[in-house]
């Protein structure tokens, strides 16, 4: 198998992680703790395979070291330093939004209200992460009135 075909199979083993994790944050409501963490394993996974390529690619002399057969190297150079970026971009998204899946219940935010950050971190990372914190500070605000509001009710009876 040529270092072409390697690293294309690579990205696409990677890929299909990132499709089973997002899909399980999509899908979280079904079985929550189970999705966020499925999702925050795909990413832990990919986080992974990220370092040993970056370490592959940018460490002196560690390729041979390590492996000896030298086949990561050459798959390596078949590797842009774009898709590495780009790994890494993916990657941190997909962590962030199964943050924001465990996150979101801590705070009653309804899984419906998660969904427009978690479009925007998938598609451009840190304006998901402002979205998701502008609706949990929504939420917090609505449930601080609601408290204000029974505390209210039980002093007037």
């Amino acid at each position: 198998m040529s270092a072409m075909v390697q690293s294309a199979l690579l990205m696409s083993i990677c890929n299909g992680l990132l499709v089973v994790g997002w899909t399980a944050l999509l899908v979280a409501p079904a079985a929550h703790r189970l999705c966020w963490f499925a999702a925050r394993t795909c990413a832990m996974l990919l986080a992974a395979v990220w370092a040993v390529l970056a370490v592959i690619a940018f460490g002196p002399g560690i390729p041979g070291q390590l492996w000896g057969s030298g086949w990561p190297e050459s798959m390596m150079r078949s590797l842009s330093v774009g898709e590495l970026a780009l790994m890494q971009f993916k990657v941190f998204n997909l962590f962030v939004a199964s943050w924001q899946v465990e996150d979101g219940p801590r705070h009653k935010i309804p899984h419906i209200w998660l969904l427009p950050g978690l479009v925007a971190t998938a598609l451009s990372g840190p304006f998901g992460l402002m979205i998701h914190m502008a609706i949990r500070d929504v939420f917090k605000l609505r449930q601080k009135r609601q408290g204000a509001h029974i505390g209210e009710d039980r002093h007037s009876h």
